[in-house]
């Protein structure tokens, strides 16, 4: 089983490339970002949580869905686009943080993690689940989107999203591929 990739090794790739995923110019990173817009099954969120903000293009989209967002990472890097990005968003905040070793205190009613599961092992990633089941209010939603192509990453985005489908105090909303990627929407059951 291969552990969950240190923080280190994100450094590492945005200390080579400030955009390595080309999430600000992809035109496929921006089908995906409007397709997770698309599953949110509210028009409003008051308080939401993304998991893995990168350098915050999401962030600043989701952000308009939003009450207040607290948008991590656990690149110092990452972070410091991130916030540049969405400096003029009062109602976003950012944390650098390593899920699932760290957590915010509160609670949200959308947690969204986006291309972060598969970086984790296994029992982090069940760790992980706990701390977001743990987070949610009752009816929030975790809303998890990762690429199902071939990696070398600890786990594959089928592997996360199965795992993450199958577990107790989640019920199912919705589980779409979308050609090289898979979205899910979990609802806090209890």
């Amino acid at each position: 089983m291969k552990p969950s990739l240190p923080g280190s090794y994100f450094d590492d790739i945005y200390r080579r490339d400030p955009d390595p995923w080309r999430f600000a110019t992809s035109d496929y990173e921006a089908a995906k970002y409007q397709a997770t817009l698309d599953a949110l099954t509210r028009p409003r969120y008051g308080r939401a949580f993304e998991i893995g903000c990168s350098i915050g293009v999401l962030t600043r989209q989701l952000a308009t869905r939003c009450d207040a967002l607290l948008a991590v990472d656990v690149s110092p890097l990452a972070l410091e686009q991130a916030t540049a990005r969405n400096a003029d968003l009062p109602q976003v905040s950012f944390a650098r943080m390593a899920i699932p070793n760290e957590s915010p205190s509160g609670t949200f009613d959308l947690i969204v993690m986006s291309e972060v599961g598969y970086y984790l092992s296994m029992p982090d990633l069940e760790l992980a689940a706990d701390t977001c089941r743990a987070l949610l209010n009752p009816g929030g939603e975790l809303v998890l989107v990762h690429y199902i192509r071939e990696t070398d990453y600890p786990l594959t985005g089928d592997e996360t999203h199965d795992f993450l489908l199958r577990r107790e105090g989640f019920s199912v909303q919705a589980d779409e591929y979308g050609g090289d990627y898979r979205l899910s929407v979990l609802k806090r059951t209890g």
